[in-house]
């Protein structure tokens, strides 16, 4: 018999330097992508295949908050901390309370500020997180 799950946004956990994050935006909040594939197939003249790993663990975090989460004021101070002292590079983390899939850095920076954009309604902010070496499980729900 099949086993019913339910996906919660609200157990998304993310932290950057230690800091909890929230605040997110409606409809899609955190993206998380590698720069480049892990393996890549090479083919020789005659047609045989090698598979050769990559080792740049690198990539992007991007996650989206409203306009008037209290996020964007803790990343601003990161980043101008950075700008100052150079003390930017901090642990980025992000799971699922209730599932497996889970994101990790040692490594990750905010190399800039979000694009800033305001008008009659109430927007989101972008921001992007750089990970020098990033280690994404995607699981399940429990």
């Amino acid at each position: 018999m099949a086993q019913t799950k339910t996906y919660d946004p609200k157990q998304m956990k993310v932290s950057f330097g230690g800091v909890i994050l929230g605040g997110f935006a409606d409809g899609t909040f955190l993206e998380v992508e590698r720069d480049e594939d892990t393996f890549s197939r090479k083919v020789g003249a005659a047609g045989e295949a090698c598979w050769v790993r990559n080792n740049n663990r690198g990539g992007k975090v991007t996650f989206t908050v409203m306009q008037d989460s209290a996020t964007n004021s803790v990343l601003s101070s990161f980043l101008k901390a950075d700008e100052l002292l150079g003390t930017g590079v901090q642990t980025f983390y992000a799971a699922e309370a209730n599932g497996s899939t889970a994101v990790h850095a040692t490594e990750a920076r905010i190399t800039k500020p979000p694009a800033v954009k305001r008008g009659k309604e109430h927007d989101n902010v972008e921001w992007v997180i750089d990970c020098a070496d990033i280690d994404v499980f995607v699981g399940g729900l429990s």
